[in-house]
């Protein structure tokens, strides 16, 4: 019905309405309804419904409904609904619904569904659901669910689910999930759930979950793992668990496990582990664990094993361990083993081992071993040895060994071997005085 509708060859119990509807070839029990609807080799079974709906070489049982719907090479049992809707070659059984949805090239069996979705080149098995999704130059096997969800350029077997995630060249096997998740750049075989993580050129391999995780520059092979871990600039193979976790400049293979550990400024292959480990400033090759252990300014080789051990600035290669153990100004080489050894200024080279050994201001290269040995102001190469040994100001270069041997004032370059060595003289002094 209408000017040149159905002329050549129109198949049986066809409909043909508007002209040059069905025009040529159109095939049993199909419709074609509209200005030049079905106009050119309408397979059978076949519906085109809308101006150019259809208009060249629909194939068997497909459907097209809207202005130029399915309007060149519309395949065997693909649909198109909407404006420009799988406009020029739709594949087999593909599914393209809204505006200008796979309106050029849509693989076969795949589907695109919203304004614009799966515009151009939209790979085979892909899927796309959202305003602007899978746009441009989706990859087979790729999922783009929501607003610009894998908008342009989405590789082969990727996943992009949420507003704008995966937006811009997501590649091969990757998988974004959250608002803006892997946006930009997101490289091959990493994953991002969550809103904004690895949200900006997520390195190969890479893994983000969770709010902000791994945000931007995610090295490769990369974990963040927790509410803003790894946040900006993570090294490759870095680890970081916990909210706020290497949030910042997480260098190559370092880890941080813990609320705020490794936050800030975590050198290569370092390690932090317990809350607020090595927060600021951990250096090269270090190692944290425990509640704000190293908590600010670890330097490269320390080690720091206990709640608050080598807290506040600990030198190069040293060591403390046990709670308190040099947590404040700890220098370099220095070892502080024990529930409060080596609290507060232990110098370069000294060791304290034992409860509450080198306390206090204890000097270079001392030695302290034994409960409160060296407790209190041992100076510069003195030796204290056994519990309370050179506890209190013992001088430089002094030797105190034994339980209680010099407790107290050992003059410089003194030595006390023994129980009570260096005291019971003092005593004796004293007893010989009471007798004249």
């Amino acid at each position: 019905m209408g000017f040149q509708c159905g002329v050549f060859t129109q198949g049986g119990n066809s409909v043909a309405v508007g002209a040059s509807a069905g025009y040529y070839g159109q095939s049993a029990q199909s419709v074609s309804i509209g200005s030049s609807a079905g106009r050119t080799n309408q397979g059978s079974a076949s519906i085109a419904i809308g101006f150019n709906a259809g208009t060249n070489e629909q194939d068997n049982n497909a459907i097209a409904i809207g202005y130029q719907a399915g309007r060149f090479t519309q395949s065997s049992g693909a649909i198109s609904i909407g404006y420009n809707s799988g406009s020029t070659v739709q594949g087999a059984n593909a599914i393209a619904i809204g505006i200008s949805a796979a309106q050029a090239t849509q693989g076969s069996g795949s589907v695109a569904i919203g304004y614009y979705a799966g515009s151009t080149l939209q790979g085979q098995s892909s899927i796309a659901i959202g305003v602007g999704s899978g746009m441009s130059s989706q990859g087979s096997g790729a999922i783009a669910i929501g607003y610009q969800a894998g908008q342009l350029g989405q590789g082969q077997n990727t996943v992009a689910i949420g507003i704008q995630s995966g937006q811009l060249s997501q590649n091969l096997y990757s998988i974004a999930i959250g608002y803006q998740a892997g946006q930009t750049s997101q490289n091959t075989s990493s994953v991002a759930i969550g809103t904004l993580a690895g949200q900006q050129a997520q390195g190969s391999n890479a893994v983000a979950i969770g709010n902000q995780a791994g945000r931007s520059f995610q090295g490769y092979d990369g974990i963040s793992i927790g509410d803003n871990a790894g946040l900006i600039l993570q090294g490759t193979g870095a680890i970081a668990i916990g909210a706020s976790a290497g949030l910042s400049l997480q260098s190559l293979n370092a880890v941080a496990i813990g609320a705020l550990a490794g936050f800030q400024f975590q050198g290569l292959y370092s390690i932090a582990i317990g809350n607020q480990a090595s927060q600021t400033l951990q250096g090269q090759s270090s190692i944290s664990i425990g509640v704000q252990a190293a908590h600010t300014n670890q330097q490269s080789g320390a080690i720091a094993i206990g709640t608050t051990a080598g807290r506040g600035t600990q030198g190069t290669n040293a060591i403390s361990i046990g709670t308190n153990t040099g947590s404040v100004f700890q220098q370099s080489g220095a070892v502080a083993i024990g529930v409060n050894a080596g609290v507060n200024t232990q110098s370069a080279g000294a060791v304290a081992i034992g409860q509450n050994a080198g306390n206090y201001l204890q000097g270079t290269s001392t030695v302290a071993i034994g409960a409160s040995a060296g407790n209190s102001l041992q100076a510069s190469g003195s030796v204290a040895i056994g519990v309370s040994a050179g506890q209190t100001q013992q001088g430089g270069n002094a030797v105190a060994i034994g339980a209680q041997a010099a407790q107290s004032a050992q003059t410089s370059g003194g030595i006390a071997i023994g129980y009570l060595a260096g005291v019971l003289h003092i005593f004796s002094y004293y007893s010989l005085l009471q007798f004249f």
